[in-house]
């Protein structure tokens, strides 16, 4: 049996240092104790759940827990895939499978309550369609060997591409827990399940 740890980020300190000195510690111990992986939320201005400490960003904390573990593997409980370009996801992940020796693993998701979140304006498109997509333009983003044109439903563009490539094969985790058809995108592509203690 493999056995992790998922931090939630819900600790309610006022000052964000401390909640994230909490987080790293429990990550060092979780690698000291030889768990495999650890799960580190990503919440904040995009997302329903917002505390002075919540963690807008996940992959800062998993490239500085990487300086201070040996083994355990470590993503990002995820990262709410409609906010972002996906070629910017896709670089982000590339870097942190480099600064981590290849321990990252990319997890992605919808998020909470997209739909109604305005912070970055309304979305282009539905935030399933936008997931689906951006997955698909991220995997050709890491493995095209050239620049690459993409004409799709969300994003187009030409000669297209990422520095730098990932360093491994960067293992994707997908938050599945609301509809069927992201357990079944999930399941086609291979993927790790992330499930929700709270499932509809």
């Amino acid at each position: 049996m493999q056995i992790g740890i998922f931090s939630n980020g819900n600790r309610n300190n006022k000052v964000a240092k401390l909640s994230y000195d909490e987080d790293l510690k429990e990550i060092i111990v979780a690698d000291r104790l030889g768990m495999t992986e650890a799960w580190i939320s990503e919440h904040g201005t995009f997302l329903a759940w917002q505390a002075p400490d919540a963690l807008p960003c996940a992959d800062l904390m998993i490239c500085k827990a990487a300086a201070l573990t040996k083994q355990i593997r470590m993503g990002p409980g995820i990262r709410p895939v409609p906010f972002f370009h996906p070629l910017q996801l896709a670089t982000d992940a590339a870097v942190c499978d480099h600064l981590t020796d290849g321990r990252y693993i990319a997890g992605f998701g919808v998020g909470i309550n997209v739909a109604n979140n305005k912070q970055r304006g309304p979305l282009p498109a539905d935030p399933r369609l936008m997931m689906r997509e951006a997955i698909e333009l991220i995997l050709k983003a890491w493995s095209a060997p050239e620049p690459f044109d993409w004409h799709g439903q969300v994003w187009q563009g030409e000669k297209w591409h990422i520095i730098p490539k990932p360093l491994t094969d960067i293992e994707v985790g997908i938050a599945c827990s609301r509809t069927d058809s992201t357990i079944e995108l999930t399941a086609e592509k291979g993927f790790l399940p992330l499930m929700s203690w709270t499932p509809t």
